[in-house]
């Protein structure tokens, strides 16, 4: 079952890489499928319900300040209904930490002006937002279960 969401999200990703762009319809197909497959899921609608509230308010904000788009917002809300709270909040988390770890690596390597990235350069944000999702929808309990045992 999980293919389809897969499929979702490796879509979402060549579509924001190539275009800069998630287009709506894809976003839609993509709360679809989690709205068929979460019967056969077992996940609660509360859980999937509080993630789709978590990005909304958390990205809502940060696409009002212009850190996001309007596609990347739409992905995450998705992301939210399949993943659940815990999940969606961790993919996040992963997401922000590998693009930041591109954009430093594209500000430190390309000393080319033309090709040199800054801080106010744009990057598609969507395909690591879908690499956060896959690892968190493959790996995403062990991480946390890793993480709480590093801190408590």
């Amino acid at each position: 079952m999980k293919i389809w969401i897969l499929l979702f999200l490796i879509m979402a990703a060549i579509y924001d890489y190539r275009d800069f762009k998630i287009p709506n319809k894809l976003n839609g197909a993509g709360a679809l499928i989690t709205l068929v497959l979460a019967g056969v899921s077992g996940m609660k609608a509360a859980d999937m319900m509080i993630g789709v509230l978590v990005v909304l308010i958390s990205c809502g904000l940060l696409f009002y300040i212009g850190c996001l788009g309007g596609g990347d917002v739409k992905l995450m809300a998705a992301g939210g209904l399949f993943l659940g709270w815990r999940l969606i909040l961790t993919a996040a988390v992963i997401a922000f930490m590998t693009a930041g770890s591109y954009i430093f690596v594209q500000m430190c390597v390309n000393r080319q002006e033309n090709k040199r990235k800054t801080r106010k350069s744009e990057i598609a944000f969507g395909p690591f937002l879908c690499e956060g999702m896959i690892i968190s929808l493959t790996a995403g309990e062990k991480l946390i279960q890793w993480y709480l045992g590093l801190s408590g």
